[in-house]
C-alpha cells in the first residue's frame, strides 16, 4: 500500500541524497517494473520502490524505514529486527522461486 497522505506537514523525498520538500500534503509514490511487495508492506508518501525489489515479511513484523540504497533484483527479508538482503539474513540459502 502506498500511503499518499502527510499527517505532520509537506511532503519531503529524498533528491541527490538529501531530504528535499515537494509543497505538497498529497504525493503518492511507485513500485518499479517486477517489484514483488508482500502483504502489509505500506509506504510513505512520496517513496519509490526500484526495480526488481522484492519485499515481503510475517503480519507481526514491520520496519519503520526502508534502507537508502536498496539494491535491485535482490530480494529482502526482515531478519533480527533489520532489513536485510536474503544473501546477509540466511548466507547460501537459494529458493526455488528465485531460479
Amino acid at each position: 500500500m502506498f500511503w499518499d497522505e502527510s499527517l505532520e506537514g509537506p511532503v519531503e523525498v529524498m533528491h541527490r541524497g538529501r531530504p528535499a520538500g515537494t509543497g505538497r500534503w498529497i504525493l503518492g509514490g511507485c513500485a518499479g517494473h517486477e517489484c514483488i511487495l508482500g502483504t502489509r508492506a505500506i509506504f510513505l508518501p512520496g517513496r519509490m520502490v526500484p526495480n526488481q525489489t522484492m519485499i515481503v515479511m510475517r503480519p507481526e513484523e514491520g520496519l519503520y524505514k526502508l534502507p537508502a540504497a536498496v539494491e535491485p533484483e535482490k530480494p529482502y527479508v526482515y531478519h533480527q529486527g533489520l532489513l536485510q538482503t536474503l544473501e546477509q539474513a540466511l548466507p547460501g540459502w537459494n529458493p526455488a522461486e528465485l531460479e
